[in-house]
């Protein structure tokens, strides 16, 4: 998965993909509660990405087409996964100022 999410940018019609089956699938490190942190940075820029591609991120976009493209779920898992990494990592003396970055 980490190899397709590489090559996204020149194929940024998988980005999606690739950043769903990271959150669903990489999400958690082994079988515990702890947050594959790398996974879910990688799945958040491949959501971003896929914003990008379908132009959700242009407030010109007409409402048709936001529906279409589903930008409000795209924007939801953009919104999310920061957040919940953000609040992972706030619990961890060590990686603060990461958490600052992904909860601004």
């Amino acid at each position: 998965v980490v190899e397709v999410a590489n090559s996204a940018s020149s194929a940024p019609w998988v980005a999606l993909g690739v950043g769903q089956a990271l959150l669903l699938y990489f999400w958690w490190l082994g079988d515990g509660l702890e947050v594959n942190i790398e996974a879910a940075r990688l799945s958040l820029s491949m959501h971003w990405l896929s914003i990008q591609y379908v132009g959700c991120n242009v407030p010109e976009l007409p409402a048709d087409l936001w529906q279409h493209h589903h930008c409000t779920w795209r924007w939801r898992h953009a919104a999310m996964i920061p957040s919940e990494v953000g609040a992972t990592l706030a619990r961890r003396p060590a990686a603060l100022r990461l958490s600052a970055q992904l909860l601004r």
